[in-house]
């Protein structure tokens, strides 16, 4: 499995991946979920699986069109308070939700190219975190 067919995936799943996310994400990081305070987490959910979907078309596609609207991501999370640091908290958590979702189908090999997709992503969010 490559990165276009995780994605498939996911999108085909009946349980939003972002839903799963955010459970393990506020166990894993207690100290972030004061940041979702008053959300809509069934609304998050769905804009984070989105999100996702749109990770993996800038590292699928090599296209640049979509850093705009990755660096207005990251000036609402800086704006919220959200450090560079949690960043990494977010993409951890993220694998093992991803290794989890897709059971038999995860292997390193997927779990290097999602790593490289995230990473990527938030690098363009954090550009924010400097102007």
């Amino acid at each position: 499995m490559n990165i276009t067919e995780s994605v498939g995936k996911i999108l085909e799943s009946e349980h939003l991946l972002g839903g799963k996310f955010y459970d393990r994400f506020f166990v894993e990081c207690p100290h972030l979920k004061q940041y979702f305070d008053g959300v809509d987490m069934d609304r998050q959910s769905a804009m984070l699986t989105s999100a996702i979907v749109l990770v993996e078309t800038m590292h699928s596609k090599a296209g640049d069109g979509l850093s705009p609207y990755l660096r207005l991501l990251g000036t609402d999370h800086r704006d919220r308070g959200i450090s560079a640091d949690d960043f990494t908290d977010w993409a951890e958590s993220m694998l093992r939700t991803l290794d989890d979702f897709h059971g038999d189908d995860w292997s390193k090999e997927l779990e290097r190219e999602w790593y490289a997709a995230m990473m990527n992503a938030v690098k363009i969010m954090l550009e924010s975190y400097d102007s």
